[in-house]
């Protein structure tokens, strides 16, 4: 595609199907190389490319296509057994902690990834054990509260890594992206069918609605 040809012009047509992870880095590259854009446009431009919702990339992230397509992706429903068998495996393996702690937080908080990555301290309050969401590039702020679980793992975290603004480390992108291959890596050895981040966020969301 050359730099002067619309990408709103494309013969690519909207698709109802869940995008694959190829045609989402491919509509996101195109438009990170070719424009520089107001977010609602890229949202629009998103739509018309995959068929994805103008809400769903609202805190779309274009330098962070992997985050992107986990946070896009169709959330796949996990029964509480399943979720019980990925955080117990993770949480009797040391090298799945991040995994582990991204999990419970997201279970307990609802917190979308690209939002958690964002996390500061300063917006972490264990006295009243709450968190202030920000969204990026939005002055949008709302408030999660969370319990003893996540208290424990944020005080852990914080005592690990003292110095850190971030609630998950100094390199919370790295963080991030090492939390999905382990996801996907353990869900294969627990015979799990294929998970993304954002099923932990639609099963608190469910959750909540239940209660």
């Amino acid at each position: 595609m050359s730099i002067n040809q619309n990408p709103l012009n494309s013969p690519m047509k909207p698709t109802q199907s869940v995008p694959s992870p190829k045609e989402i880095r491919r509509a996101l590259a195109t438009l990170k190389r070719a424009f520089h854009m107001r977010h609602s446009h890229v949202a629009m431009t998103i739509k018309r490319y995959t068929g994805i919702q103008t809400d769903e990339v609202r805190n779309l992230h274009l330098a962070d296509p992997d985050l992107a397509f986990h946070e896009m992706s169709a959330p796949v429903a996990l029964s509480d057994e399943e979720i019980n068998r990925i955080l117990s495996r993770s949480q009797d393996d040391p090298k799945y902690r991040d995994l582990h702690d991204v999990a419970l937080i997201t279970l307990d908080t609802g917190i979308r990834a690209s939002e958690l990555r964002e996390l500061r301290w300063a917006d972490v309050d264990l006295e009243r054990v709450r968190i202030t969401i920000r969204q990026a590039k939005s002055d949008h702020v709302r408030r999660a509260t969370f319990g003893k679980d996540t208290v424990r793992i944020l005080e852990s975290r914080r005592e690990r890594d003292p110095e850190s603004d971030f609630v998950l480390g100094r390199s919370p992108r790295s963080v991030l992206h090492r939390v999905m291959h382990q996801l996907s890596l353990l869900c294969k050895q627990i015979g799990v069918g294929r998970v993304n981040l954002r099923a932990f966020r639609h099963a608190a969301i469910v959750r909540h609605r239940e209660y």
